[in-house]
């Protein structure tokens, strides 16, 4: 029926284990019906340890993802850990995010200054962005960007051509200078 509608469900399992056994049954019983997977955090908020890289990037992919309408059905899956864990604002989502498409136009400085492996030779760009299986490889004619190739680590060869990328932000904890005045204020209020 939300299929029907072109809805969004949110289906919030009591642990990993079932949201892992729901995930094999979605794959089974409907493959068409695209969903997203929402993990929570592996470890304790206010532990000594950060989430995993993994677990950042398929949270911050399902909300980059959650942020763009697309008009289909979709499916997201939760545990009732990762339902509860707050997130980044929608709109630094969409700040953050940036996508490109092969004939877009790209203007070409000296000096990067954000965060991430990449390599740069001549008008090929190499890029792993968080979240992905493989890094990709921008291929540039000039100033407009020709290609959008995946490629294996290993071998460096390309093997799959991609129509547009998008990179999503690598954190959820975003250390703005907003974020950190109110990290101040708050904590000399409460000390």
């Amino acid at each position: 029926a939300a299929a029907a509608r072109n809805d969004l469900v949110l289906y919030v399992a009591r642990d990993a284990a079932r949201a892992a056994d729901m995930l094999a049954a979605l794959e089974f019983f409907a493959p068409d019906i695209p969903r997203l997977e929402f993990p929570a955090w592996d470890c304790l908020p206010y532990d000594r340890v950060s989430p995993s890289a993994d677990t950042l990037a398929r949270r911050l992919s399902t909300l980059t993802q959650l942020n763009r309408p697309t008009g289909n059905p979709r499916l997201v899956l939760a545990t009732v850990n990762a339902a509860l864990q707050r997130v980044v604002p929608r709109e630094t989502i969409a700040k953050s995010s940036f996508s490109a498409a092969p004939g877009n136009r790209f203007s070409r400085v000296g000096t990067v200054v954000d965060p991430g492996d990449f390599a740069v030779r001549g008008g090929i760009i190499d890029i792993f962005p968080p979240g992905a299986e493989n890094p990709v490889r921008l291929d540039f004619f000039g100033d407009t960007l020709e290609s959008i190739r995946e490629f294996d680590a290993q071998t460096q060869r390309s093997n799959v051509t991609l129509r547009n990328l998008t990179l999503n932000l690598a954190n959820e904890v975003l250390l703005s200078t907003e974020a950190i005045g109110r990290f101040r204020t708050g904590y000399a209020a409460s000390f």
